[in-house]
């Protein structure tokens, strides 16, 4: 399955979906880029709660959890400072440098992410 969140970012990197412009992109999946995150984060705290002990001591944790504070501050960032700018950039323009450093920003700390939160599984 390729996550909505991908395929953003896969389209601000200009990789996927080059016809189509970067606002309807996002239009039509940040809704669910954002269910998936409340999804994410609620389920994150159940599993915290059920083993709070085994986390809060694993340093996989610990960098899990600086990746997802990363990555939302790399959203956050871009949302305020590149994304209110899209009519300049949407469908002439290359995309912009920023946009493309937010987009591969997102796609590694994401999989960062995934990749701690499987290697505390087997810790």
């Amino acid at each position: 399955m390729i996550w909505p969140a991908a395929l953003l970012d896969l389209r601000l990197l200009g990789v996927v979906m080059k016809r189509r412009p970067v606002s309807q992109v996002a239009s039509q999946f940040l809704p669910w880029v954002w269910t998936g995150f409340i999804i994410m984060i609620l389920s994150g705290v159940t599993l915290f709660c059920a083993e709070a002990v085994k986390c809060y001591n694993s340093p996989f944790f610990r960098v899990k959890l600086i990746l997802v504070i990363a990555a939302g501050l790399n959203a956050l960032v871009f949302h305020k400072t590149v994304f209110p700018n899209i009519a300049n950039w949407d469908k002439d323009a290359p995309t912009p440098f920023r946009a493309k450093l937010a987009g591969a920003c997102s796609l590694l700390l994401w999989i960062g992410v995934v990749a701690m939160g499987r290697a505390l599984a087997y810790a």
